[in-house]
């Protein structure tokens, strides 16, 4: 989500953003992420609500790589 609603209007189809740090921060537990807009020069803030399970998922890259890392993962005793 966007912490300002002009940010999320300023941008358009085919700007490259960039996420600095963001695989540090979601194992973190990060909330708020600094977002540069490659196209305009700008930064801004989001955040997000996600879930420790949810930052897991997108850390594996989707379900599946989540759920293969899991299933070939030795079992606590």
């Amino acid at each position: 989500m966007f912490e300002s609603p002009k940010d999320r209007e300023a941008l358009r189809q085919g700007h490259r953003l960039r996420i600095r740090g963001l695989r540090e921060a979601l194992r973190a537990g990060g909330r708020r992420y600094q977002v540069e807009n490659l196209t305009t020069g700008e930064s801004f803030t989001v955040r997000t609500d996600l879930s420790e399970r949810e930052a897991q998922l997108v850390l594996y890259g989707g379900l599946l790589p989540y759920t293969k890392a899991k299933l070939s993962s030795p079992k606590d005793a």
